[in-house]
């Protein structure tokens, strides 16, 4: 919450000349003459704007013999009421601030107060910037477009700062006299909540819980490492997602598994998994991968595409195998909790809640039947660990300011090698559930989203295995394993290896996704191999059926055609053009920095 201070006038007055003008155009009067009429009062709930530290509401005048309410500065608190307003009609203008009280958002609203009433606001979506700044836009134009014309238009809100808010802005389509027609489909359903398929934790994992494990584990508490553990002896580990610790013992032999040890929680003194079946995951593991044909196991495979987790001197367990720890879902964090890897458990600066090792935690309840599950869950958690070591980790040496991998890319990596290691869409009893369905979202969704942001909606999860999918089909695996074993992260780094501007390539990619299925387009926004229209069965016998990406206008030229609509950072607006006349086309996007306008002639169009 944010306390409120009242600022005197001449601090309100203070206000920068640019905001003033700004004000002035909207036909609002600064008068500081007072007035006699009744008052009423208002109250204002700021709501909330991506990193704002404090926000600064005024009232401004529009009525003349109405004077300048006192500002208010909310720091703690979201709410504030404005007493002793004389009765009229006022301009609400609220400045959300950073730690330096630089604005960085607005809000405006128009208000009327009335004698002994109170008016009740709550602020909407906040702009960018100020009132009055410049509105950068982008343009392009066809030479001719129709009759029987076909294109699709694109406009991108490329944000620099993933968390700003969505930027309002306006799309102009001008061809030939008249009025365009457009039937917008605004979506009706988001991926907003956290999935309750949820297949991994990594991403969960906050720096809060790491303080509260600290707080929750015992401080004479040392722990072993795993790896001097015996077939048949037991560690105890803490498990970060529940906050418990729990006895779990090795399975394998030295023998039995050449690249990973296998552990499994004790619940009333037996194993959650099986000696047998910890033998067939080894297997897969280190050497036949049973649903992918030729393979070397799903360790070496991966190590492959995307470089290897902390293996100098062994690693942080001093043995280079890589733990795999069962856990019963009670004790993982749910059934829907498939698996994760926890950072906390590389540092070397971690105290009693880190069980130090190369380790991925597992679900035993998912270690049934033919390890389908199981073994897509490995090929998932084990990219994470691998990432981390890349960016972060760097063979145990953390180097200052190493950054970890966005989160919503990071995901995707890891949802990518799950479909690279044979857990795809389809297959003979059926394709992977948690893919197909993080890519329906997805679709279903749309892509005005914020797209480097990861919630823990299956959308996000799909945002980022696409987006990999389509680098995967355009410049091949290896420009994948560069992106990853390089030491940087985000978007930068994307750019850097493939040495294109991110904005050019993610353009491409989403027009990629809006045009799939379609023959009639340029091979650099194809992806291969994918049918985003396909009937599916996952192997529990869901059937999912994939319609293509949702949310596309569809606009009958010829005419010209104006639209306002809010677009969230890296969120991309898609209009499918038809018809036209044969004259020229115009396509402009306004409205905030980072704007970029696209298009993909289709047919009869230049």
């Amino acid at each position: 919450m944010r306390n409120a201070e009242v600022f005197p006038r001449d601090g309100a007055q203070a206000l920068s000349s640019r905001i003033l003008r700004s004000i002035w155009a909207l036909g609002i009067t600064l008068l500081l003459t007072g007035c006699n009429a009744g008052e009423g009062q208002v109250q204002v709930d700021v709501g909330s704007a991506p990193l704002a530290a404090a926000y600064r509401v005024d009232l401004y005048a529009r009525e003349p013999g109405l004077g300048l309410v006192e500002g208010h500065h909310l720091v703690e608190h979201n709410q504030v009421t404005l007493k002793n307003v004389p009765a009229g009609e006022w301009s609400l203008f609220i400045q959300a601030q950073n730690g330096d009280l630089t604005t960085i958002g607005h809000y405006q609203q128009v208000i009327r107060v009335e004698t002994d009433q109170t008016t009740i606001v709550t602020a909407g979506t906040y702009k960018p910037g100020l009132p009055g700044d410049a509105l950068p836009e982008t343009e392009l134009s066809l030479e001719s477009f129709g009759p029987n014309g076909e294109a699709l238009f694109s406009g991108l809100f490329a944000a620099g700062v993933d968390s700003v808010p969505a930027a309002s802005l306006t799309f102009d389509l001008e061809n030939g006299e008249g009025e365009a027609t457009v039937n917008r489909l605004d979506l009706s359903r988001r991926s907003s909540e956290v999935s309750s398929h949820m297949q991994c934790g990594t991403c969960f994992i906050t720096a809060q819980d790491f303080q509260r494990a600290e707080r929750t584990v015992p401080e004479n508490q040392i722990r072993a490492q795993i790896s001097p553990v015996g077939p048949g002896e037991t560690v105890s580990l803490f498990i970060i997602t529940s906050f418990q610790t729990v006895t779990c013992q090795r399975l394998l032999n030295d023998s039995q598994a050449q690249n990973c040890l296998i552990f499994a929680e004790v619940v009333n003194g037996t194993p959650v998994i099986t000696e047998s079946r910890a033998l067939q995951i080894a297997q897969a593991f280190d050497s036949d991968n049973p649903f992918q044909d030729g393979d070397t196991g799903i360790y070496k495979e991966t190590q492959a595409r995307f470089g290897t987790e902390w293996v100098a001197n062994g690693g942080r367990d001093s043995d280079v195998r890589v733990n795999l720890v069962y856990l019963s879902s009670a004790t993982i964090g749910g059934e829907g909790l498939f698996g994760f890897f926890n950072p906390g458990d590389q540092s070397l600066t971690s105290g009693n809640s880190s069980n130090a090792g190369e380790i991925l935690y597992l679900n035993a309840d998912r270690a049934n039947d033919d390890l389908y599950d199981a073994l897509g869950t490995i090929a998932h958690e084990l990219v994470h660990l691998i990432v981390y070591n890349q960016k972060v980790a760097r063979d145990g040496t953390f180097p200052a300011g190493a950054a970890p991998e966005n989160a919503v890319l990071d995901e995707g990596l890891a949802v990518l090698n799950e479909e690279l290691s044979g857990f795809t869409y389809t297959g003979p009893s059926g394709g992977n559930l948690f893919l197909l369905r993080a890519v329906s979202d997805l679709l279903d969704d749309g892509l005005n989203r914020r797209y480097f942001i990861f919630s823990g909606s299956l959308a996000d999860y799909g945002a980022g295995y696409l987006f990999w999918r389509y680098v995967h089909d355009q410049y091949g695996i290896e420009a994948i394993k560069n992106i990853v074993t390089s030491p940087d992260s985000g978007r930068g780094n994307v750019e850097k290896i493939l040495n294109q501007p991110f904005i050019e390539i993610f353009q491409r990619f989403t027009q990629a996704v809006a045009l799939a299925g379609r023959t009639d387009i340029p091979q650099n926004l194809r992806f291969t191999d994918l049918d985003l229209f396909g009937e599916y069965t996952a192997r529990n016998g869901t059937n999912i059926d994939l319609n293509g990406l949702q949310g596309i206008n569809q606009v009958t030229l010829p005419g010209t055609l104006m639209v306002n609509q809010d677009v969230e950072p890296w969120g991309t607006v898609f209009f499918r053009a038809r018809e036209g006349n044969g004259s020229s086309l115009t396509w402009r996007v306004s409205g905030a920095q980072g704007v970029s306008a696209g298009s993909v002639p289709l047919s009869n169009a230049q």
